[in-house]
């Protein structure tokens, strides 16, 4: 819940408080200078959360007082009641602000309404991966050399890069998403690289998906929709050539077909973004974070049951120089973005 503030918000008590107290007054007529909900107070040396403010009584929330690391303790009338901005407050705001912030991020309050007030809240979903979170990293056991994890050693990013010998591991991150008959909109942003050592191949591919699988650790996850990175590069003569591009794919019953693909330059970040009318219309789409190019507009019938990232490797190939940051996922569910913002 966000906090709420106002300007110059201060009274004093109407009469003494008990450290257990949970509601108290202030100075008859003062109240209005308070927000109605969800604020913090400073009274001599303790801060206390309060739920609510009716008039001039302001009625304490669950384990508000001592709050954010102060203790609580008893009041004498007359005490100076004062709207607090604690540290609370600020940890709260940075814990839901990407630590790469930027307009191209995609807002998480949409929908909003006529006026253009945000209406909408962050979704659970929503992840910068400053740490691993509720989202389930397979294997979890790595091969030697391997990088798989949040938040290291690159802040909040999750990190990707396969481990030295054979390793044509699948490794995926996902978790639990059942938007139901909910519109919504998923953006992730993802970033690759590559070293293609002199005569020698390779091929990477990374997918970002959504897929009626709980448990999507499959290389073709049951029924999902997807858009795929793939880059095939080879090393001859010290010559690199090779193509990179975003293809939208379609696991139906776990067999793989493809949609349309696009060409894209090397060593920029991509911007991967689907969405759902909540009646099965799906809209594929990758961009720059400002505008979005459609790929895919098509129906299929999924119940949703997990969104997750995947960098796959076919039997056939190694990929020993691939690794990839993926710098957040966000989730908006009750409406759609599309083709910018």
């Amino acid at each position: 819940m966000r906090e709420s503030f106002k300007n110059f918000g201060t009274s004093a008590l109407a009469s003494a408080i008990t450290s257990g107290a949970t509601s108290l007054s202030v100075t008859g007529g003062s109240g209005s200078s308070f927000p109605t909900s969800n604020f913090v107070i400073v009274i001599d040396t303790e801060n206390i959360l309060i739920a609510s403010r009716a008039t001039d009584t302001l009625t304490v929330a669950s384990g508000g007082r001592g709050f954010d690391g102060t203790g609580a303790a008893a009041h004498n009338q007359a005490a100076t009641v004062q709207l607090s901005v604690c540290s609370y407050n600020f940890n709260h705001l940075w814990a839901n602000v990407a630590d790469t912030f930027n307009p191209d991020v995609p807002p998480v309050q949409y929908p909003l309404s006529a006026s253009g007030v945000p209406t909408g809240s962050a979704d659970s979903r929503d992840n910068e991966f400053e740490s691993v979170g509720s989202w389930t990293l397979f294997p979890s056991s790595l091969p030697t050399g391997a990088v798989f994890s949040a938040g290291d050693p690159i802040g909040s990013n999750l990190v990707f890069k396969r481990g030295t010998g054979t390793d044509n591991s699948l490794y995926v991150a996902y978790k639990a998403f059942s938007p139901g008959s909910s519109a919504w909109t998923a953006t992730c942003k993802m970033s690759d690289a590559f070293n293609v050592p002199a005569n020698s191949s390779q091929n990477t591919e990374f997918r970002f998906f959504a897929s009626d699988m709980s448990t999507p650790t499959t290389s073709d996850p049951g029924n999902a929709m997807r858009i795929d990175v793939i880059a095939s590069m080879a090393n001859s003569g010290n010559v690199v050539t090779g193509t990179r591009k975003v293809r939208c794919s379609k696991d139906t019953n776990s067999s793989w077909a493809a949609r349309m693909a696009c060409p894209v330059s090397f060593g920029q970040p991509l911007y991967l973004r689907m969405n759902n009318d909540g009646a099965g219309r799906w809209q594929l789409f990758f961009g720059d974070g400002v505008t979005y190019t459609l790929l895919v507009d098509e129906t299929f019938s999924v119940t949703v049951a997990s969104i997750g990232l995947s960098f796959y490797s076919d039997s056939g190939n190694v990929n020993l120089n691939h690794a990839a940051l993926v710098d957040f996922v966000r989730v908006i569910v009750g409406t759609r973005l599309q083709y910018y913002g």
